[in-house]
């Protein structure tokens, strides 16, 4: 466990007075490079530690108030998910801190990476390892949770049990579409600035999966998210904004890995509603939002693209008004 702590206590460090100096900046990210490396390759002792029966779900609030957090904290604590929810929170008021007590979610504050300068979609990949780092070393003969949720929070809304249909899997990847990388010119551009021409060229027939919603183990997202980390310090920073978090997952899942994935496909467990016009989900009489085939998913990611179900989720959330950044 040695490594692990090693990890974790230089992932905490504010490196502020680097923040200015680009010699700095590469020092910080080549010795992280070098560490999630020997993380990686030390990844096998975890697995026999014996897990409980408890599910987590988790997610970065940035900036977002009461208005955005209501579909999201109020449709889990209604789906019949009895498990914890746990947000790592920037730019949290006093308000809204409060909403998020009273639902019984867990607050981690989230500082940001002074010295990598990136997009806050990758950076919570980072705190994610973090806790995860922090959830072993904790661990008391046994991991808290067998089981992990880490999603979206803005425009995801939870219409059962987010692990009820979810099979088994290390890691479970969750498909958006038919479409493939090389056909969707938004995630060919973040595979390109990720890797260059010739990987999208390599990849481009592959499925693309939505970084937004992935469950799995614990010992399972620990190794995904070594991954994530060392791809993205790999990353020049002017190309470390948001999307390209997605091309990594995407690289992670085509070059498998991780072993002991899974790909599910959209509409089982969770419906990443596509972004076509129209989309093909409709309201079903009894509230529910039902999928193209007439099925119901758990978990409903990117509600917002289709008017009708997202006037639909803020009518029946009473939302106010947005102020997310």
């Amino acid at each position: 466990m040695k490594l692990l702590k090693d990890l974790r206590y230089r992932l905490e460090i504010d490196p502020a007075a680097l923040h200015r100096v680009d010699t700095g900046r590469r020092a910080i990210e080549q010795r992280l490079v070098s560490e999630t490396d020997r993380l990686i390759g030390e990844l096998a002792s975890l697995r026999k530690l014996p897990v409980k029966d408890r599910q987590l779900v988790m997610g970065l609030s940035a900036n977002y108030g009461i208005a955005e957090l209501t579909p999201f904290v109020l449709s889990l604590r209604n789906s019949g998910y009895n498990g914890d929810i746990a947000l790592l929170t920037y730019g949290c008021n006093a308000e809204t801190a409060a909403f998020l007590r009273a639902n019984a979610v867990q607050m981690v504050p989230f500082t940001g990476l002074a010295a990598m300068p990136m997009s806050m979609n990758s950076a919570r990949m980072f705190r994610y390892l973090d806790w995860m780092i922090e959830l072993f070393l904790n661990a008391a003969g046994e991991v808290d949770y067998g089981q992990i949720l880490l999603t979206d929070i803005r425009d995801v809304v939870f219409q059962g049990h987010p692990f009820r249909q979810a099979p088994n899997g290390r890691v479970l990847f969750f498909l958006e579409s038919d479409r493939k990388i090389g056909e969707c010119p938004i995630n060919a551009d973040w595979m390109v600035r990720a890797y260059g021409q010739s990987t999208l060229q390599e990849l481009a027939q592959h499925p693309v999966s939505c970084a937004g919603t992935v469950m799995g183990t614990p010992d399972g997202l620990l190794e995904y998210l070594s991954h994530m980390v060392r791809h993205i310090v790999a990353v020049p920073p002017e190309h470390r904004f948001s999307g390209v978090d997605q091309a990594i997952h995407n690289y992670i899942l085509a070059k498998q890995l991780v072993g002991g994935t899974v790909v599910v496909a959209n509409g089982l467990a969770v419906m990443t509603v596509p972004s076509s016009v129209p989309t093909g989900i409709r309201l079903l009489d009894n509230g529910l939002i039902g999928n193209p085939d007439g099925s119901v998913s758990e978990v409903v990611h990117q509600y917002d693209r289709d008017p009708a179900v997202n006037a639909a989720v803020i009518a029946r959330y009473q939302i106010q008004g947005s102020a997310a950044a």
